[in-house]
Protein backbone atom coordinates (compact mmCIF):
# COMPACT_ATOMS: atom_id res chain seq x y z
CA UNK A 1 0.00 0.00 0.00
CA UNK A 2 1.67 3.38 -1.03
CA UNK A 3 1.83 6.03 1.56
CA UNK A 4 0.23 9.43 0.51
CA UNK A 5 2.44 12.46 0.19
CA UNK A 6 2.68 15.81 1.18
CA UNK A 7 2.57 17.56 -1.71
CA UNK A 8 2.56 21.62 -3.17
CA UNK A 9 2.59 22.06 -6.29
CA UNK A 10 4.53 19.25 -8.18
CA UNK A 11 6.93 18.99 -5.22
CA UNK A 12 7.12 16.06 -3.03
CA UNK A 13 8.18 16.34 0.76
CA UNK A 14 11.07 13.97 1.75
CA UNK A 15 11.66 13.68 5.14
CA UNK A 16 15.45 13.06 6.27
CA UNK A 17 17.30 13.78 9.24
CA UNK A 18 21.09 14.73 7.73
CA UNK A 19 22.55 15.32 11.47
CA UNK A 20 24.62 12.98 13.10
CA UNK A 21 23.53 10.14 15.54
CA UNK A 22 20.54 8.75 14.40
CA UNK A 23 18.71 8.49 11.30
CA UNK A 24 14.93 8.87 10.85
CA UNK A 25 13.79 6.46 7.63
CA UNK A 26 17.14 4.74 7.60
CA UNK A 27 16.62 3.26 11.43
CA UNK A 28 12.81 2.37 10.45
CA UNK A 29 12.20 -0.93 9.61
CA UNK A 30 11.39 -1.88 6.15
CA UNK A 31 7.59 -2.08 6.87
CA UNK A 32 7.59 1.70 8.51
CA UNK A 33 10.09 3.01 5.82
CA UNK A 34 7.54 4.62 3.52
CA UNK A 35 5.57 6.53 6.12
CA UNK A 36 8.43 7.58 7.35
CA UNK A 37 9.68 9.16 4.37
CA UNK A 38 6.65 10.52 3.02
CA UNK A 39 3.56 10.94 5.41
CA UNK A 40 2.05 14.46 5.34
CA UNK A 41 1.13 14.85 8.95
CA UNK A 42 4.58 14.15 9.46
CA UNK A 43 5.68 16.51 6.72
CA UNK A 44 3.23 19.44 8.06
CA UNK A 45 4.26 18.85 11.39
CA UNK A 46 7.81 19.42 10.63
CA UNK A 47 6.91 22.34 8.21
CA UNK A 48 5.71 23.90 11.15
CA UNK A 49 8.95 24.39 12.71
CA UNK A 50 7.79 20.88 15.20
CA UNK A 51 5.43 22.32 17.71
CA UNK A 52 5.39 19.73 20.77
CA UNK A 53 8.37 18.36 19.79
CA UNK A 54 9.28 14.56 20.78
CA UNK A 55 5.77 14.45 22.92
CA UNK A 56 4.04 15.44 19.41
CA UNK A 57 5.80 13.00 17.13
CA UNK A 58 5.31 10.13 19.38
CA UNK A 59 1.60 11.01 19.36
CA UNK A 60 1.69 11.01 15.40
CA UNK A 61 3.06 7.90 15.28
CA UNK A 62 1.14 6.54 17.58
CA UNK A 63 -1.85 6.96 15.64
CA UNK A 64 0.13 5.67 12.19
CA UNK A 65 1.82 2.60 14.01
CA UNK A 66 0.58 -0.09 16.29
CA UNK A 67 2.28 -0.11 19.76
CA UNK A 68 3.99 -3.27 19.53
CA UNK A 69 5.62 -1.74 15.57
CA UNK A 70 6.45 1.91 16.91
CA UNK A 71 9.46 3.10 14.99
CA UNK A 72 12.37 4.38 16.65
CA UNK A 73 12.14 8.37 16.70
CA UNK A 74 15.81 9.59 17.71
CA UNK A 75 16.25 11.84 14.99
CA UNK A 76 13.44 13.49 15.25
CA UNK A 77 14.84 16.36 15.69
CA UNK A 78 17.41 17.08 13.24
CA UNK A 79 14.12 16.17 10.48
CA UNK A 80 13.76 18.40 7.54
CA UNK A 81 12.11 18.70 4.02
CA UNK A 82 13.53 17.90 0.91
CA UNK A 83 11.20 18.90 -1.94
CA UNK A 84 11.21 16.53 -5.01
CA UNK A 85 10.02 16.66 -8.40
CA UNK A 86 7.01 14.15 -8.17
CA UNK A 87 7.98 10.71 -9.60
CA UNK A 88 11.48 11.71 -9.05
CA UNK A 89 13.19 8.64 -7.88
CA UNK A 90 16.13 8.53 -5.34
CA UNK A 91 16.86 6.43 -2.40
CA UNK A 92 17.90 7.43 1.37
CA UNK A 93 21.71 6.71 2.64
CA UNK A 94 23.13 6.62 6.19
CA UNK A 95 26.29 7.29 7.53
CA UNK A 96 26.25 7.23 11.23
CA UNK A 97 22.97 8.56 11.97
CA UNK A 98 23.19 11.54 8.85
CA UNK A 99 21.06 10.82 6.52
CA UNK A 100 20.95 12.40 2.65
CA UNK A 101 19.42 11.30 -0.95
CA UNK A 102 20.67 10.27 -3.82
CA UNK A 103 19.26 9.42 -7.06
CA UNK A 104 20.21 6.12 -8.67
CA UNK A 105 18.67 4.65 -11.75
CA UNK A 106 16.90 1.43 -9.84
CA UNK A 107 15.32 2.82 -6.63
CA UNK A 108 12.72 1.26 -4.07
CA UNK A 109 11.12 4.95 -3.37
CA UNK A 110 9.52 7.10 -6.23
CA UNK A 111 8.96 10.86 -4.98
Amino acid sequence: MSVPRYIKGDKVAVLISPGYGAGWSTWASDNQAETMLFHPTIAKWVEDGKPGGEFKIREILGLLFEEDDMPYVGGWDGLQIEWLDEGMAFDVTEYDGSERLISMIKLPFVA
